[in-house]
């Protein structure tokens, strides 16, 4: 499988979209990719981001996963997950050298309980955006 980088209309700059192509000619899907950041207050009082607590910041660094998609033909084969794997490493090798602590997504309702499968986690009282933190995959 080979990855194939497009970039958006030069006037934006907003979003990196990657897409998974299968034998130079099959588009299995496609990921698209910024920075963002997440509020502090939205992730505290939870015990597993307890260092977070200590953060000078009112906002963590993070990547956002814009949008992701997958061939209908090609569903259910992986390349999803496969997409989101790839997009975890992104922001761990950033986090070498710019500040990235988060990968951050808006989710629509019918997929919530799949990235929940993938361990992000919900904001509370957010309208669908969830949040994985990259720490344990350092």
């Amino acid at each position: 499988m080979r990855v194939w980088w497009i970039t958006v209309t030069p006037l934006h700059h907003i979003f990196i979209n990657w897409v998974w192509v299968y034998d130079g000619s099959v588009a299995l899907g496609y990921i698209s990719l910024a920075m963002y950041s997440i509020e502090r207050k939205n992730i505290q009082n939870n015990p597993d981001y307890a260092d977070i607590e200590k953060f000078p910041y009112r906002a963590i660094p993070a990547l956002l996963i814009g949008q992701l998609a997958t061939n209908k033909e090609y569903e259910c084969r992986g390349i999803g997950r496969s997409m989101i794997s790839w997009a975890i490493k992104m922001a761990v090798n950033l986090s070498n050298t710019v500040g990235c602590r988060m990968v951050a997504l808006h989710a629509d309702n019918d997929v919530i309980a799949w990235y929940e499968k993938l361990k992000f986690k919900k904001i509370p009282k957010s309208s669908n955006t969830m949040y994985l933190d990259i720490i344990k995959y350092r």
